[in-house]
């Protein structure tokens, strides 16, 4: 969303992760360099010491000045020199639009002849020979996506809903590789979703 120029509220998106995960912080992965104990065994050291009421519960950040500014300035810092200077904020319902359908059709328009003649019925035997996965699952997505199906996404999934039914494109492309995924089995999932065997993947 940041090499795009779109910006999120980051902050928001965070704590929305951690909600749909069920987490109440993020591990980082342990270095062998590490001067200090991970982030839980921290937690779980302080974990006998008595209460304190605080006197508010504001988050640190309220504390800066120019916090919105702050932002701009280290996330510019994860991009290429040659990224966006500029960003344009969006909500995360917003972010999927912008960002993700379009990175899909870029992405199959630019892989085209590898997505010809691929249907939705052939869809399973393909990806179980081939080696360009994510690509596969992008084409599907936005199969499903021109089909009707809506996007929701928010940090932590990615659905395309229709109904009662939701399917995470990368989810299942990935579960086609498995031996177990069989062909019969897809056939009954595409009826059972109202999609066209014949349907191709390059609309």
């Amino acid at each position: 969303m940041l090499g795009r120029g779109y910006l999120p509220p980051v902050m928001e998106g965070y704590a929305r992760y951690l909600e749909f995960t069920g987490r109440k912080y993020d591990e980082p992965a342990r270095k062998p360099d590490d001067v200090h104990p991970p982030f839980a065994e921290r937690l779980a050291a302080i974990a006998d010491l008595p209460a304190i009421e605080a006197e508010n519960n504001l988050p640190a950040s309220s504390i800066l000045n120019n916090g919105a500014e702050l932002q701009v300035r280290l996330l510019r810092t994860l991009l290429p020199e040659e990224g966006p200077k500029d960003f344009t904020p969006v909500s995360w319902h917003e972010a999927g639009q912008l960002v993700i359908i379009p990175d899909w059709k870029r992405r199959c328009s630019r892989e085209r002849l590898v997505l010809r003649d691929v249907t939705l019925g052939s869809l399973r035997s393909t990806v179980a020979a081939a080696d360009k996965f994510d690509l596969f699952a992008a084409a599907f997505g936005l199969a499903l996506y021109r089909e009707g199906w809506q996007l929701d996404h928010e940090p932590g999934y990615l659905w395309l809903r229709r109904g009662d039914f939701k399917i995470n494109p990368h989810d299942l492309v990935e579960e086609m590789r498995s031996p177990e995924f069989t062909e019969d089995a897809w056939r009954e999932m595409l009826t059972k979703f109202g999609l066209d065997a014949g349907t191709l993947l390059t609309g």
